[in-house]
Protein backbone atom coordinates (compact mmCIF):
# COMPACT_ATOMS: atom_id res chain seq x y z
CA UNK A 1 0.00 0.00 0.00
CA UNK A 2 1.03 3.58 -1.04
CA UNK A 3 1.88 5.55 1.96
CA UNK A 4 0.35 9.15 1.19
CA UNK A 5 2.51 11.04 3.37
CA UNK A 6 5.80 9.82 1.30
CA UNK A 7 5.35 12.37 -1.59
CA UNK A 8 4.54 15.52 0.46
CA UNK A 9 5.27 15.12 4.53
CA UNK A 10 4.24 18.29 5.45
CA UNK A 11 0.92 18.74 3.46
CA UNK A 12 -0.67 18.22 6.68
CA UNK A 13 0.36 19.22 10.27
CA UNK A 14 2.22 16.69 12.00
CA UNK A 15 -1.16 15.92 14.87
CA UNK A 16 -3.46 16.12 11.72
CA UNK A 17 -1.34 13.50 10.29
CA UNK A 18 -0.66 11.62 13.73
CA UNK A 19 -4.51 11.16 13.78
CA UNK A 20 -4.89 9.81 10.41
CA UNK A 21 -1.96 7.36 11.10
CA UNK A 22 -3.34 5.94 14.29
CA UNK A 23 -6.76 5.77 12.75
CA UNK A 24 -5.14 3.91 9.62
CA UNK A 25 -3.18 1.76 12.43
CA UNK A 26 -5.99 0.60 14.35
CA UNK A 27 -7.71 -1.46 10.84
CA UNK A 28 -5.58 -3.79 9.57
CA UNK A 29 -6.72 -3.34 5.74
CA UNK A 30 -8.00 0.21 5.18
CA UNK A 31 -10.02 -0.21 1.99
CA UNK A 32 -10.33 1.88 -0.63
CA UNK A 33 -12.78 4.61 0.42
CA UNK A 34 -10.37 5.44 3.50
CA UNK A 35 -7.69 6.51 0.84
CA UNK A 36 -9.78 8.22 -1.00
CA UNK A 37 -10.91 10.29 1.84
CA UNK A 38 -7.21 11.32 2.79
CA UNK A 39 -6.68 11.90 -0.71
CA UNK A 40 -9.52 14.50 -1.10
CA UNK A 41 -8.32 15.68 2.68
CA UNK A 42 -5.09 16.22 1.52
CA UNK A 43 -6.12 18.19 -1.19
CA UNK A 44 -8.52 20.21 0.68
CA UNK A 45 -6.26 21.06 3.03
CA UNK A 46 -3.67 22.72 -0.08
CA UNK A 47 -7.01 24.22 -1.07
CA UNK A 48 -7.56 25.92 2.53
CA UNK A 49 -4.22 27.27 3.09
CA UNK A 50 -4.15 29.10 0.03
CA UNK A 51 -7.68 30.91 0.01
CA UNK A 52 -8.01 31.28 3.72
CA UNK A 53 -4.55 31.03 5.41
CA UNK A 54 -5.01 32.72 8.67
CA UNK A 55 -8.08 30.67 9.61
CA UNK A 56 -6.13 27.13 8.71
CA UNK A 57 -3.75 29.14 11.35
CA UNK A 58 -6.32 29.27 13.98
CA UNK A 59 -7.25 25.45 13.44
CA UNK A 60 -3.90 24.19 13.89
CA UNK A 61 -3.54 25.06 17.73
CA UNK A 62 -6.37 22.31 17.86
CA UNK A 63 -5.27 19.53 15.30
CA UNK A 64 -9.10 17.73 15.98
CA UNK A 65 -10.79 20.41 14.71
CA UNK A 66 -8.38 21.41 11.83
CA UNK A 67 -9.17 17.74 11.08
CA UNK A 68 -13.11 17.97 11.42
CA UNK A 69 -13.14 21.52 9.34
CA UNK A 70 -11.39 19.73 6.67
CA UNK A 71 -14.63 17.41 6.15
CA UNK A 72 -17.69 20.26 6.39
CA UNK A 73 -19.35 21.64 2.99
CA UNK A 74 -16.71 24.52 0.96
CA UNK A 75 -19.69 27.23 1.93
CA UNK A 76 -19.55 26.34 5.32
CA UNK A 77 -15.73 26.44 5.71
CA UNK A 78 -16.58 29.59 3.88
CA UNK A 79 -18.97 30.95 6.17
CA UNK A 80 -16.54 30.37 8.85
CA UNK A 81 -14.11 32.70 7.59
CA UNK A 82 -16.37 34.95 7.50
CA UNK A 83 -17.48 34.72 10.82
CA UNK A 84 -13.68 34.66 11.87
CA UNK A 85 -12.87 38.03 10.16
CA UNK A 86 -15.59 39.81 11.56
CA UNK A 87 -15.62 38.19 15.29
CA UNK A 88 -12.36 36.75 15.77
CA UNK A 89 -12.13 38.34 19.76
CA UNK A 90 -15.38 34.83 19.83
CA UNK A 91 -12.54 32.39 19.56
CA UNK A 92 -10.56 33.64 22.33
CA UNK A 93 -12.99 33.50 25.14
CA UNK A 94 -13.12 37.44 25.22
CA UNK A 95 -16.52 39.49 26.18
CA UNK A 96 -19.48 38.08 23.87
CA UNK A 97 -23.04 38.37 23.53
CA UNK A 98 -23.27 34.80 21.66
CA UNK A 99 -25.43 36.70 19.34
CA UNK A 100 -23.04 36.61 16.07
CA UNK A 101 -22.19 32.61 16.65
CA UNK A 102 -26.51 32.43 17.00
CA UNK A 103 -26.93 33.87 13.69
CA UNK A 104 -23.99 31.97 11.88
CA UNK A 105 -26.21 28.86 13.27
CA UNK A 106 -29.49 30.00 12.10
CA UNK A 107 -28.47 30.56 8.97
CA UNK A 108 -28.02 26.86 8.01
CA UNK A 109 -23.90 26.84 9.26
CA UNK A 110 -24.32 24.01 11.59
CA UNK A 111 -21.09 22.75 11.40
CA UNK A 112 -19.25 26.06 11.28
CA UNK A 113 -20.79 27.06 14.11
CA UNK A 114 -19.78 24.11 16.21
CA UNK A 115 -16.33 24.13 15.38
CA UNK A 116 -16.11 28.13 16.26
CA UNK A 117 -17.76 26.85 19.53
CA UNK A 118 -15.39 23.86 19.93
CA UNK A 119 -12.79 26.43 19.48
CA UNK A 120 -14.08 28.67 22.03
CA UNK A 121 -14.88 25.81 24.49
CA UNK A 122 -11.26 24.17 24.32
CA UNK A 123 -9.89 27.69 25.03
CA UNK A 124 -11.98 28.44 28.37
CA UNK A 125 -11.69 24.72 29.24
CA UNK A 126 -8.13 25.53 28.78
CA UNK A 127 -7.90 28.76 31.21
CA UNK A 128 -9.66 26.73 34.35
CA UNK A 129 -7.31 23.84 33.70
CA UNK A 130 -4.89 25.65 34.04
CA UNK A 131 -5.69 27.36 37.12
CA UNK A 132 -6.35 23.86 38.65
CA UNK A 133 -3.08 22.73 37.99
CA UNK A 134 -1.79 26.14 39.56
CA UNK A 135 -4.43 25.56 42.59
CA UNK A 136 -6.05 22.00 43.10
CA UNK A 137 -4.23 19.27 41.47
CA UNK A 138 -3.07 17.83 45.01
CA UNK A 139 -6.45 18.09 46.42
CA UNK A 140 -9.10 18.13 44.67
CA UNK A 141 -10.36 15.90 41.32
CA UNK A 142 -10.70 18.36 37.98
CA UNK A 143 -14.43 17.20 37.11
CA UNK A 144 -17.34 18.86 36.25
CA UNK A 145 -18.65 19.32 39.87
CA UNK A 146 -15.27 21.06 39.91
CA UNK A 147 -15.85 23.43 36.95
CA UNK A 148 -19.01 24.20 38.29
CA UNK A 149 -18.95 24.52 42.27
CA UNK A 150 -15.79 25.11 43.29
CA UNK A 151 -15.34 28.60 45.21
CA UNK A 152 -11.93 28.99 44.42
CA UNK A 153 -12.32 28.86 41.30
CA UNK A 154 -15.51 30.78 41.22
CA UNK A 155 -14.26 33.63 42.62
CA UNK A 156 -11.44 33.84 39.52
CA UNK A 157 -14.08 33.53 36.57
CA UNK A 158 -17.21 34.12 38.24
CA UNK A 159 -20.13 32.19 36.52
CA UNK A 160 -18.26 30.83 33.40
CA UNK A 161 -17.35 27.42 34.60
CA UNK A 162 -21.49 26.26 35.21
CA UNK A 163 -22.19 28.39 31.83
CA UNK A 164 -19.12 26.57 30.28
CA UNK A 165 -20.53 23.07 31.25
CA UNK A 166 -24.11 23.90 30.49
CA UNK A 167 -23.36 25.51 27.24
CA UNK A 168 -21.43 22.50 26.43
CA UNK A 169 -24.12 19.76 27.18
CA UNK A 170 -26.92 22.27 25.44
CA UNK A 171 -25.27 21.40 22.27
CA UNK A 172 -25.55 17.57 22.96
CA UNK A 173 -21.76 17.17 23.76
CA UNK A 174 -19.66 16.41 26.40
CA UNK A 175 -16.86 17.88 28.45
CA UNK A 176 -14.76 14.88 27.57
CA UNK A 177 -15.55 16.07 23.89
CA UNK A 178 -13.61 19.42 24.34
CA UNK A 179 -10.93 17.58 26.59
CA UNK A 180 -10.10 15.34 23.78
CA UNK A 181 -9.87 18.63 21.60
CA UNK A 182 -7.40 20.32 23.74
CA UNK A 183 -5.32 17.16 24.14
CA UNK A 184 -4.77 17.22 20.04
CA UNK A 185 -3.09 20.06 20.74
CA UNK A 186 0.88 18.85 21.31
CA UNK A 187 1.62 21.15 24.43
CA UNK A 188 -1.49 19.72 25.91
CA UNK A 189 -2.06 16.29 26.32
CA UNK A 190 -1.81 15.99 29.92
CA UNK A 191 -5.29 17.17 30.39
CA UNK A 192 -6.49 13.64 29.85
CA UNK A 193 -5.03 13.00 32.64
CA UNK A 194 -6.25 14.79 35.16
CA UNK A 195 -10.20 15.29 33.89
CA UNK A 196 -12.69 12.35 35.61
CA UNK A 197 -16.09 11.71 35.22
CA UNK A 198 -17.99 8.28 34.89
CA UNK A 199 -16.51 6.66 31.59
CA UNK A 200 -13.65 8.87 31.46
CA UNK A 201 -11.12 7.73 33.82
CA UNK A 202 -8.44 10.02 35.00
CA UNK A 203 -4.78 8.07 35.41
CA UNK A 204 -3.53 11.38 37.96
CA UNK A 205 -6.48 11.20 40.61
CA UNK A 206 -6.52 7.44 40.18
CA UNK A 207 -3.02 7.95 41.57
CA UNK A 208 -3.51 10.28 43.88
CA UNK A 209 -6.47 8.41 45.79
CA UNK A 210 -3.93 5.26 45.95
CA UNK A 211 -1.50 7.71 47.53
CA UNK A 212 -4.12 8.49 50.37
Amino acid sequence: MTDLFDDDDDALPSNVRRLHVQREREQRRPNNNDLDTMTLVLSVLREEREQRPDLVALLEVYPALLAEYLTIPSTQRDALDTFRRHHNSYFYARRSTGDYIRNLTERGCKHAAMIARKYRWAEELKEMFAFYLEHHKETHPFNNNYLKNNPELRQQFGTRGPTLVKNIYQNRIEVKDIVAVIASATKEPYICNYYQEPGYRSNAISLHKRKR
